[in-house]
């Protein structure tokens, strides 16, 4: 196949050296068709602009060719993709919805790899497409969780649509797929879809004020109590399912929300590891024996190797429950 479009565009050459526009024009729009069928789209749109050189009045071929290329760029984009982001792409055109979608570069990242760090200079929006991730800030030295993000969620708007370096870090909590797009990619929307760019920010501030209207309560909103004992716990997966080993911590303190625990690292990057993971608990309240899961929101450090870990839990636990335990002020 590839010889004989290497013919063709030969005897495209040859017939434009004898001055034969139209078979040249005719021979260009046949070649482009086949190019645009085969997915080979950098190639057809190369073509369409040596069909513009050879006959700029050649009107019917350039708009049906240009056309098609459209149609089976759309038609190559994969129904599960176009499902995870079908909110993005209603706001869009079919040109932009290409432009945008052939514009992504994808990644994988392993478990607990950085995608970008606080600090860092990183001008690229990121498309969760598959698996789990957490953003965490550091300050005073205290690392602290903000968000748990999956499939349909935009992270780095701040960086991508202003110049300004990364003021969080996004983590890996499981095997993670990601598209991409770099900020100059802007740059070359900007004369062919110059609206692609507005509608693209309007998304992503919509994005981020849905995310903040269910962002789970703030357990300094619940009365804590303190709370003896130990619990018991393991690390669940993205699907929720109990992995690994039994660890055990000394119980600090409880609310409906969440509660904290002391335990021994040794390893600091193993502390560092579990804020945003999701745990399955085992422990004793007043109520009786409860089993319950949560998120790590932060883990602080104490001298000799000791770690106070904070957990959200997943669901409120009922008022009356801790109500036998004596409050923190």
């Amino acid at each position: 196949m590839s010889e004989h479009k290497e013919a063709h565009e030969a005897l495209v050459e040859r017939h434009i050296a004898e001055n034969n526009t139209q078979a040249a024009v005719a021979l260009l729009f046949e070649l482009i068709v086949l190019c645009a069928k085969e997915k080979n789209f950098p190639r057809a749109e190369a073509l369409r602009m040596r069909l513009f050189e050879v006959d700029a009045l050649a009107l019917s071929e350039i708009v049906k060719s240009g056309e098609l290329i459209e149609e089976e760029k759309r038609a190559a984009i994969s129904s599960n993709h176009l499902s995870t982001w079908a909110d993005l792409y209603s706001r869009l055109t079919q040109e932009e919805t290409n432009a945008l979608y052939y514009a992504f570069r994808k990644v994988r990242f392993d478990v607990d790899a950085p995608v970008f760090r606080q600090g860092a200079f990183a001008p690229r929006l990121y498309f969760i497409n598959a698996g789990k991730a957490k953003i965490t800030c550091m300050d005073n030295n205290r690392e602290t969780l903000l968000q748990r993000v999956g499939p349909g969620d935009v992270v780095g708007e701040m960086s991508f649509f202003s110049n300004t370096i990364c003021t969080r870090t996004l983590t890996a909590l499981s095997p993670l797929e990601i598209q991409y797009l770099d900020k100059a990619v802007l740059k070359s929307w900007q004369e062919s879809l110059p609206a692609l760019e507005e509608k693209l920010h309007a998304y992503c501030l919509a994005k981020k004020r849905d995310a903040e209207k269910i962002a789970e309560p703030n357990r300094r909103e619940h009365q804590r109590f303190r709370l003896s004992g130990t619990v018991s716990f393991q690390l669940l997966n993205a699907q929720g399912v109990l992995t690994g080993n039994d660890f055990g911590g000394e119980l600090s303190d409880i609310s409906q929300c969440g509660l904290s625990f002391h335990l021994k690292i040794t390893v600091r990057d193993d502390a560092r590891m579990l804020l945003g993971r999701m745990l399955g608990m085992k422990l004793t309240i007043p109520a009786g024996d409860a089993v319950l899961t949560g998120s790590v929101v932060a883990v602080h450090a104490h001298p000799f190797e000791d770690y106070a870990v904070h957990v959200r839990f997943h669901k409120l636990l009922p008022e009356q429950s801790l109500s036998s335990l004596p409050p923190i002020q």
